[in-house]
């Protein structure tokens, strides 16, 4: 499995984290594709950790019958599921803009029973 990009609609980064104008804060999930979300034995609403060789984070999967098998989608600018856990600041970081690489980042997922 590898990390894809994903971002969500109206919200961009950090934009909206914290909910506006009394609303509830959008929620952050873990997108699979259906064959990923089989072979490791969960379903939409179930606990997952994903895990990268830089970190892991926690999260609810979404199944995505229109992502690709293989590929693992941790939207960015959210603060519990922070796709910046999987990466690293020191390795793969592009040397014009410093920007830490934010796809093809080798995943581990395994379902989180009882989440």
């Amino acid at each position: 499995l590898v990390l894809g990009n994903r971002r969500e609609i109206h919200h961009t980064n950090s934009t909206l984290t914290w909910g506006v104008g009394g609303s509830p804060p959008l929620e952050a999930f873990v997108y699979v594709s259906p064959s990923d979300a089989h072979s490791v034995g969960v379903d939409d609403g179930d606990g997952v950790e994903v895990a990268s060789p830089h970190g892991a984070v926690t999260g609810v999967v979404r199944v995505d019958e229109n992502l690709a098998p293989g590929v693992v989608n941790v939207p960015h600018g959210y603060h519990h599921l922070n796709v910046g856990r999987l990466t690293a600041t020191d390795v793969d970081v592009d040397p014009l803009t410093g920007m830490p690489t934010l796809v093809g980042v080798p995943l581990s997922l395994r379902a989180i029973r009882g989440a």
